[in-house]
């Protein structure tokens, strides 16, 4: 546009219906990226449902289960969360629920890395979807102290893979 052209109205009404277009494109990306992150985690809770056994956690014959590499490092991650995890100086529920949204994400994680087969997989299942349950109740807990408590238990839950797996 020249110095000293004046811009005619059709030039403008595609001017402003170009950046209109660039912001409803932009705003569409960022609810299709929150609504896949909603979706995976759906999917997470699906496929542990899915994969569900009738298998109760106990150890193998006397023995420790084997976890594989990826499913040993994902459990040390939900323990670095765990350990690294302080609430404010006046705790609050959305204190325990960015606490639950991070345990999540570690098991999303959990689930999607692991390769593990046969009985050492339902034994898997049998200590992680109490877990997952443990979870989904903390981030819907309304109230501190039951949020402490619901944490602890988690905490329990989480330390007893060690019982069971190596």
């Amino acid at each position: 546009y020249g110095e000293g052209r004046e811009l005619e109205w059709s030039e403008v009404t595609h001017l402003v219906t170009s950046v209109l277009c660039s912001v409803i494109e932009i705003i569409a990306e960022g609810y299709r990226e929150h609504y896949e992150n909603e979706q995976d985690t759906a999917t997470t809770v699906v496929a542990e449902k899915e994969h569900a056994s009738d298998v109760s956690l106990t150890l193998n014959n006397g023995a420790k289960w084997n976890g594989d590499e990826s499913t040993n490092a994902n459990v040390k991650n939900l323990e670095t969360i765990l350990s690294d995890f302080k609430p404010s100086s006046t705790p609050a529920t959305a204190d325990y629920v960015t606490l639950s949204n991070n345990l999540q994400s570690g098991l999303d994680k959990l689930v999607k890395e692991c390769r593990m087969k046969g009985p050492d997989h339902d034994a898997l299942h049998a200590w992680l979807e109490p877990l997952i349950g443990k979870v989904r109740n903390l981030k819907q807990t309304s109230d501190v102290n039951a949020a402490v408590s619901a944490t602890e238990d988690i905490r329990e839950h989480v330390h007893l893979y060690h019982t069971y797996f190596e």
